[in-house]
């Protein structure tokens, strides 16, 4: 699992527009194929350096078969909330 930035631009004013999603790849045959499991919203604004300890603490706490069902009912999986809530929720703390 890994956190990806992705940028688009919007169709109306064509301003550059910036999201976060937690992405899963698996080896399906001979291919590799990569999954969204949870939007992480366009305010994530926990520091690059600690996204990895924020994948292996999702991946601790979701097990082999990662699912963001745990995130919506502690209300952290709606996208809009920051790392300030996904951080509450998993019980980490970001640190300045």
């Amino acid at each position: 699992m890994f956190i990806r930035r992705t940028q688009n631009r919007s169709r109306i004013s064509g301003e550059p527009h910036v999201t976060y999603r937690l992405v899963q790849s698996e080896r399906v045959g001979q291919a590799v194929k990569q999954s969204t499991v949870l939007n992480l919203g366009s305010h994530f604004d926990l520091p690059p350096a600690h996204w990895p300890a924020l994948t292996r603490r999702i991946r601790r706490l979701s097990g082999p078969s990662p699912t963001a069902s745990w995130l919506q009912r502690c209300g952290a999986g709606n996208g809009g909330g920051g790392c300030g809530l996904i951080c509450a929720c998993l019980r980490l703390t970001p640190r300045p």
